[in-house]
């Protein structure tokens, strides 16, 4: 005789059969969307360049950051990582905020990338040089003194932000109301002063006054060597491959430094040997570690 079911074991039965479709449906959109990129827009390099700087002094929500299998990275771990270490792919929101980070084994090209990234962080947080008054016919006095306070500054093994910011903002000074000064006004160490300063600005400053010390050179008030290194910076700034060689990073998976990456490696000596550098050789054995 057939028996019908109590109510109670009918409504757990319905209960248990929707928690099954419940499952059944998130585990599903899971195995379809494991990074939860679906509703998102994948990100080329300028976009992220872009997007970043825009949101920089914004309150935004962190990203969340997943290896290639899904699984969340913690912001913590995130901290601590060398940011060259991996690949990113960068997923945003219609609203243009970056919603998720795949974490993935780097290329070449993203590891250039990333240090345009870190570059272009760096020059956002810069505090901006108000111009302040010059006296154009003192400027070779004011460079000697920068000069001293530059080599004070950096012999002290702690670069003293403020005393770079001033430096910086009367060498920029000099460059917008005076002009680049030649040798004949300021002598030879008045002209690297202006380059040193410059050099170890950032990389707005590089791009920005470069014709400058192109000029300089070629009425020889600049050495070539200097200005080859000052344009291999600007090329690190932009991550691409540099051009003479004279710019070393430090390598965190193998402690080692190394040769910033390289345009036509097989003819870097001899470019270096006509703005009057060593061979790369020779040059790298400077930072080769002692056994």
């Amino acid at each position: 005789m057939y028996k019908t079911q109590e109510p109670n074991t009918m409504l757990k039965n319905k209960t248990t059969t929707l928690l099954l479709s419940l499952i059944l449906f998130f585990t599903s959109c899971n195995l379809s969307d494991p990074h939860g990129i679906k509703k998102l827009v994948k990100l080329d390099q300028e976009d992220v360049i872009e997007i970043t700087l825009n949101n920089f002094d914004k309150e935004t929500k962190p990203p969340i950051y997943r290896y290639k299998s899904g699984e969340v990275i913690s912001l913590d771990k995130i901290k601590k990582t060398d940011p060259l270490e991996w690949g990113y792919d960068y997923y945003a929101s219609s609203n243009h905020e970056i919603k998720v980070v795949i974490l993935r084994k780097p290329t070449h090209e993203d590891t250039l990338f990333q240090r345009r990234l870190i570059a272009a962080i760096k020059e956002r947080k810069r505090t901006e040089v108000e111009l302040v008054d010059i006296d154009c016919d003192k400027i070779d006095k004011m460079l000697a003194h920068i000069r001293f306070m530059d080599q004070e500054n950096r012999s002290s093994g702690m670069v003293n932000e403020n005393i770079e910011l001033e430096n910086l903002t009367k060498v920029v000074s000099i460059l917008e109301i005076c002009g680049m000064p030649t040798v004949e006004e300021v002598g030879n160490n008045g002209i690297n002063t202006v380059w040193i300063i410059i050099q170890h600005a950032g990389p707005h400053y590089r791009s920005k006054y470069f014709h400058l010390f192109e000029d300089a050179t070629e009425r020889g008030d600049l050495q070539p060597y200097k200005l080859a290194m000052m344009e291999d910076m600007i090329f690190l700034d932009s991550g691409k491959p540099q051009k003479y060689g004279s710019q070393i990073v430090f390598n965190s998976k193998t402690g080692e430094m190394e040769i910033y990456s390289l345009q036509d490696p097989a003819n870097v000596n001899h470019r270096r040997a006509q703005v009057g550098l060593e061979p790369i050789e020779d040059y790298m054995g400077q930072f080769e570690s002692e056994e």
